[in-house]
């Protein structure tokens, strides 16, 4: 049985890694990712080198973790949300009313994913990080491809259709258009041409009919 002074120890823990990437993420968005450091990082926490070391060993740890936590926390959010459908349709509907609602709500977290994979486009520091990575956006490509197998099941979308390939695309356009709108939303504003609203909706829309029997 774990001691009340050791849930207390764990708590402390878990307060302390959320510290770091909370502080790694704002630093991120500041600074861009190629350069941030650890020195920034444990200055603007208020932390020794020692103590982030005890938690994470490197620059490239916490920003993999940062990244891992946006999407385990978009991921399992969007599981719930697609759960309001009925029908599969209905489902895939949801699921991008959901991604909509997130980009309105906090579209930051949509610029860091795209700089996560500008600085990561072409390896990965450890086989350790790459896996542990990998291992959650296969989860998601996994959910997605699900969903479009029962549409495919009850008709909603054509029979001819890779899912996994769909499901691969539809992830990439995606994330790149959000990344974009996140990343030029101010200039976009000074250009008096911000219409991610209506944009977001006729991509939406797009990704439906293109593959619908409807």
């Amino acid at each position: 049985m774990v001691s009340t002074w050791e849930q207390e120890l764990e708590q402390m823990r878990n307060a302390r890694r959320k510290q770091i990437l909370d502080v790694a993420l704002e630093l991120a968005l500041e600074k861009g990712l190629m350069d941030i450091t650890i020195v920034d990082i444990v200055n603007k926490a208020k932390i020794s080198r020692v103590t982030l070391y005890k938690y994470y060993k490197s620059i490239h740890e916490i920003l993999f973790n940062v990244q891992i936590r946006i999407l385990t926390d978009l991921l399992e959010a969007e599981k719930e949300e697609v759960q309001n459908g009925n029908t599969a349709f209905e489902k895939m509907e949801s699921m991008f009313k959901f991604i909509s609602h997130q980009y309105k709500t906090n579209p930051s977290q949509f610029r860091f994913i795209g700089l996560f994979d500008q600085l990561y486009s072409t390896s990965y520091p450890t086989q350790e990080l790459e896996e542990k990575y990998t291992s959650i956006t296969g989860q998601a490509l996994f959910s997605l491809q699900e969903l479009i197998e029962e549409e495919i099941q009850d008709c909603s979308f054509r029979k001819d259709i890779d899912s996994r390939l769909l499901a691969l695309t539809i992830t990439h356009i995606l994330l790149g258009t959000l990344y974009r709108m996140a990343t030029r939303s101010n200039v976009y504003e000074k250009e008096s041409i911000d219409c991610s609203d209506e944009l977001l909706q006729t991509l939406i829309s797009f990704l439906i009919t293109s593959v619908s029997h409807r």
